[in-house]
């Protein structure tokens, strides 16, 4: 599978020609060709993660701005996790909810476990950008986190767990998907109008989608500074 951490935020001049200046494992320098770095963005694409050791990465970047270069040590934390017993579900597996009941829903889904060869000792949401939308009980009941839902817009939101077995910390990867969905939150209609009776319509909305196993790390404000 693959993944892409987002561009990062700067402060000072654009920056460009982004490149990977070192990746350590556990805090041993290592080399992977799963890091790929855009030279122009600084996004960062994950792949080929199922033949990553399992383990923290640290990734620092590079780039230039201003005709200056600039090094971020450890400038992006990734934690790769081991996949969890197989035998554990989530049941249903998909939520479709409606975005202007969304604060009411009382949807949910519960993990299950498949024979008594694997027990759940722990239950959390795998961290991500969107992690906050959502929370599990003690007893693997997966619902809306009602105290984020006015921050949530309409779109397709994988959930991936952490679940901590006899095995130890495990990622049940996009164990449950929940569907936003909405009517068009505005509509524009353009000044413009060429032709008979042909008039164009715009809509807009927003569509997040989760990115698992990414960690930032904040940095002070100087002349020049990235944020990932």
């Amino acid at each position: 599978m693959s993944y892409t951490v987002n561009p990062p935020t700067y402060v000072g001049g654009t920056p460009s020609e982004f490149n990977i200046t070192n990746i350590t494992l556990n805090g041993e320098v290592c080399s992977s060709e799963s890091f790929i770095i855009d030279p122009n963005k600084g996004s960062i694409e994950i792949t080929n993660t199922e033949n990553l050791a399992v383990g923290l990465y640290s990734i620092s970047i590079g780039c230039k701005s201003n005709g200056s270069y600039h090094e971020f040590k450890d400038a992006i934390a990734i934690n790769m996790m081991a996949p969890v017993p197989d035998g554990i579900k989530v049941e249903p597996n998909y939520i479709k909810v409606n975005f202007q009941e969304v604060g009411e829903s009382k949807a949910t889904a519960q993990v299950t476990t498949e024979g008594e060869h694997v027990s759940i000792r722990t239950y959390a949401i795998a961290k991500g950008p969107n992690s906050d939308f959502f929370k599990i009980s003690n007893t693997g009941v997966i619902s809306i986190n009602k105290d984020k839902t006015a921050e949530m817009q309409p779109g397709i939101y994988p959930v991936s767990l952490k679940l901590t077995t006899l095995a130890g910390e495990g990622i049940f990867e996009n164990a449950i998907t929940f569907n936003i969905t909405s009517k068009p939150l505005s509509v524009t209609y353009n000044s413009e109008n060429k032709g008979k009776n042909r008039r164009r319509i715009r809509f807009k909305w927003t569509d997040k989608l989760y990115q698992p196993y990414t960690n930032t790390k904040k940095r002070l404000n100087r002349r020049f500074d990235l944020q990932y």
